[in-house]
């Protein structure tokens, strides 16, 4: 039974999507602006004319008596209101008129009574709406008495009527300070809010036109800005992920695409690098493999199919390229292994001169026969804690690389010193050297020197990338120095 193919459903394009959030931001603000200006403008038009009258009283309340008129006529004409002030005798203090529609100048001794005893009950003050048309007519006269709210035979008329309705909003309140008991009266129209706000729709259906439009432009020509550079980084990546390392990213818009741009750039560098150095590892792999395999067979051949060839000579040749293709692939296999993690060292202290002039022993018999001279100075009775099967296969990757690029007079030279808690390792050789621009790469995985290579010599650019993982893995100094007269590699560990 066949599987059903699934796949993964698609977002949306990242232009729709910025689209879509600046569009609907701008429906927001919109919307807003039609609801507070609106269904919300009665309240907010109240509330902010209640203010004006609650700071205008305040500003009267502590004034004298000479200047009561005058600051009197300044807060009526700085606000637009009418100010009524009295004394607790009934006698008027101060009066300012900047209208002739003023309600608090019209109203009558009962009304000056209850709107005194409202303020009394209230605590101080109070603001009350009053629709001017339904008072009751009568003089401007107050009795000099200060009423109680038990003496009050009626309320205000329409004191709290619809918003939509009223005319003045009053202001009463009496005080008591260093000048005596006032009652101060203060009032100010209310401009009807329908009327306001019929104009207020013609202004914001014009006005929310054109800015839908003008937000849609821009919500259009933003996403499409923000979009392209990494719309752009997007296909450039999908070439990267081909194989194409000559793919350039460009940036734009804002630093963290930059950043982006440069990463991308740096790791299609690096990508390309690694897959070249790769390519080179397969063709010197596969040209050591090829060696050694051609040997094998052919001595093999000889010593089967020609009497008398069956000799040890032949047979350790056999066994020698077979040594090195064990090698070879050990090498392959260690890196690999370190790289991904899955070797674990283990730290015991241990004799590093032992292990060092063991190590140097055992190349020295090894390959005596082939005239190559190794000469250890080494200082006793170093102990170091570290893994110790590790930096004997460091030991022998170096002494080993030097033994194979060391110059005419085949002498490799070992030494250990100890100096300032640390031990030194040195392994030099005597040939041409490295060249300087390749210092800094020999470390690379997979990388071989030109030079050497084109010696016809050994190797497969994996030693050095060993030495440098377990090395890094101990968390030791270590370094290479070239010249004229040959090469050093040196590495340090701490002395337990």
């Amino acid at each position: 039974m066949k599987k059903k193919k699934t796949t993964k459903k698609s977002n949306a394009p990242l232009k729709l999507k910025l689209f879509g959030a600046f569009a609907g931001f701008a429906a927001a603000i919109l919307l807003l602006l039609w609801i507070l200006q609106l269904w919300h403008l009665d309240d907010f038009y109240y509330a902010i004319t209640k203010r004006t009258l609650a700071e205008a009283g305040e500003s009267l309340m502590s004034v004298s008596a000479d200047e009561l008129q005058s600051t009197s006529d300044s807060v009526a004409l700085s606000n637009e209101i009418c100010v009524l002030i009295f004394d607790n005798s009934g006698r008027r203090l101060a009066s300012s008129d900047t209208s002739g529609g003023c309600l608090i100048h019209k109203l009558g001794n009962d009304n000056l009574n209850e709107l005194y005893a409202s303020a009394v009950e209230a605590g101080g003050y109070t603001i009350t709406p009053i629709k001017l048309s339904r008072l009751p007519q009568g003089a401007p006269v107050i009795d000099g008495a200060m009423p109680t709210p038990e003496s009050t035979a009626q309320r205000l008329p329409n004191a709290i009527s619809k918003k939509y309705d009223l005319s003045r909003l009053v202001y009463s309140a009496v005080i008591q300070s260093e000048n005596g008991v006032r009652f101060i009266l203060l009032d100010c129209p209310l401009t009807p809010v329908g009327a306001i706000t019929n104009t207020l729709m013609v202004q914001l259906a014009a006005v929310s036109v054109i800015a839908a439009i003008t937000a849609l432009i821009a919500a259009f020509l933003l996403s499409r800005r923000i979009s392209r550079p990494i719309m752009g980084l997007s296909k450039s990546a999908a070439m990267l992920a081909s194989g194409n390392y000559a793919t350039d990213f460009k940036g734009g818009v804002c630093r963290e695409i930059d950043e982006l741009s440069d990463a991308l750039t740096y790791a299609a560098s690096e990508l390309s690098k690694v897959d070249r150095m790769q390519k080179e590892l397969i063709a010197n792999v596969s040209h050591d493999l090829r060696t050694p395999l051609t040997m094998i067979t052919g001595y093999a051949e000889v010593m089967r199919d020609i009497p008398g060839e069956n000799t040890p000579e032949n047979v350790q040749v056999i066994l020698d390229e077979t040594a090195r293709l064990s090698a070879l692939v050990n090498d392959i296999i260690d890196l690999s292994r370190l790289q991904d993690g899955r070797r674990e060292l283990d730290i015991q202290p241990f004799s590093l001169s032992d292990a060092l002039t063991s190590t140097a022993e055992r190349f020295k018999k090894l390959n005596e026969c082939k005239g190559y001279t190794i000469v250890c100075h080494a200082k006793e009775n170093v102990i170091v804690k570290a893994d110790r099967t590790a930096i004997v296969q460091v030991l022998y990757n170096l002494i080993g690389n030097a033994i194979t690029y060391t110059g005419e007079d085949k002498t490799v030279y070992v030494s250990l010193t100890a100096a300032d808690g640390f031990a030194t390792v040195d392994i030099s050789d005597t040939g041409k050297g490295i060249d300087k621009n390749e210092l800094e790469h020999i470390w690379k995985r997979y990388y071989r020197s030109e030079n050497n290579h084109a010696r016809g010599i050994g190797g497969s650019g994996i030693g050095l990338s060993i030495v440098k993982e377990l090395l890094e893995a101990h968390e030791a100094d270590y370094g290479v120095s070239s010249g004229d007269n040959g090469t050093t590699f040196s590495f340090s560990l701490p002395i337990a």
